[in-house]
């Protein structure tokens, strides 16, 4: 097991982990062969040395991180649906992602 796969592990609702763990494994397809590491304490993925997406678990809701507050900003439609942070895009296993838009942010996030 790697650093990631303790993180999601670690993380008592399984439906939680179930989520991030969807999550995780569309990111790895959209990106393929980028590295996993932990950043800044949570699971982030890594392209050519620049951090394009991470991950983490909270108290109230589930957050993904596009490692660019810009991101964000080519998506007001989409982001009207999200509560979210300048960082942040929050989630709940109710309402997770919708797989078209996590890899239109992902690749809005490559062209950068």
């Amino acid at each position: 097991m790697n650093e990631i796969d303790f993180y999601i592990a670690d993380i008592e609702n399984p439906l939680e982990r179930e989520a991030l763990e969807n999550l995780r494994a569309m990111l790895h397809e959209f990106l393929p062969g980028a590295v996993e590491c932990i950043s800044y304490g949570i699971p982030t993925l890594k392209v050519n040395g620049k951090w394009i997406a991470g991950f983490a678990k909270f108290k109230n809701h589930l957050s993904f991180f596009p490692f660019s507050g810009s991101v964000f900003e080519y998506f007001p439609d989409e982001m009207k649906e999200w509560k979210h942070t300048k960082s942040s895009l929050h989630f709940t296993v109710e309402k997770p992602i919708p797989k078209g838009f996590l890899e239109k942010m992902i690749q809005k996030r490559l062209e950068q």
